[in-house]
């Protein structure tokens, strides 16, 4: 069996419907008033000039008047200094740190590229041109000899002090010398005894001397008495030698024996491969 609606019942719902309605309307206001509460408070806190942050920017002041004007958005949107696509200073010293050190290398490398030139540029032009010395060799002087002074067989009396000699039966023997000669004259007398003959050895090694005069008297030249002077270039001997060593004048090579022509000296210089001169 229903239930009959009666007017009463039309009245309560209408009444409950309008108080719902009203309730509505009144959370929206609060809703809206209290959008707007916050909106007067923020502008109020905020100072007339703006606002800076911790970042050092300033912050833009609100407009004074209350009209809905549009905030451009340009201004809302601003970047802060993290967000934005500016390098960092770090960043931006290190790069200007590599491009400076990338443009000193090169001053460097191009002032050393100079240097090397210069520096070679100078060697060429400061070296002096290395000219060999040609080897002189001193031109050997024959002695001015006549045939005269040969065959006379010339008779040398001035002593040498620094030759040392022995006493034999047939006279002295030369035995050695007491220095480095380089022109030695070997007299007929020493000491007022004639000499006889040039001893073994006597002379021999003297790596100065260059000339020897031995005195017409003296009879004989022994084993190896010139051997080994390497400068030794002039040797005189005269006709009353009449015996030679063989090896009398060994090693020294540039040795040239002045003799009289068909004397002792000269079949033995002929003999022995030995350079001499007549005259």
């Amino acid at each position: 069996m229903s239930k009959k609606t009666t007017g009463t019942d039309i009245g309560y719902r209408a009444y409950f419907a309008a108080f719902a309605v009203m309730i509505i309307i009144v959370v929206a206001a609060i809703c809206i008033l209290s959008g707007c509460l916050d909106s007067m408070i923020f502008k109020a806190e905020q100072p007339a000039g703006g606002t800076e942050d911790t970042n050092g920017i300033e912050t833009p002041a609100a407009p004074s008047d209350d009209t809905n004007t549009p905030i451009d958005t340009a201004e809302d949107t601003s970047e802060s200094p993290e967000d934005t696509d500016e390098p960092d200073e770090s960043d931006t010293d290190t790069e200007a740190e590599s491009e400076s050190d990338t443009e000193k290398d090169t001053e460097k490398a191009d002032d050393t590229s100079k240097a090397d030139t210069t520096e070679d540029t100078t060697k060429e032009d400061t070296t002096p041109e290395v000219t060999t010395p040609e080897a002189t060799t001193p031109e050997a002087t024959t002695p001015e000899i006549t045939e005269d002074e040969i065959d006379e067989d010339e008779i040398l009396t001035e002593q040498d002090n620094h030759i040392l000699y022995d006493y034999e039966d047939d006279g002295l023997i030369i035995t050695g010398y007491d220095g480095n000669p380089v022109e030695l004259t070997i007299a007929k007398e020493l000491d007022g005894v004639e000499v006889s003959s040039i001893g073994s050895k006597a002379l021999s090694g003297k790596v100065t001397l260059t000339e020897v005069k031995i005195s017409a008297g003296i009879t004989s030249i022994e084993s190896s008495a010139f051997s080994d002077c390497p400068v030794l270039m002039y040797v005189y001997i005269p006709t009353t030698v009449k015996d030679i060593a063989t090896n009398a004048f060994s090693g020294s090579d540039e040795v040239i024996i002045y003799c009289a022509k068909g004397s002792y000296a000269e079949h033995f210089a002929s003999d022995n491969g030995i350079e001499y001169r007549t005259e």
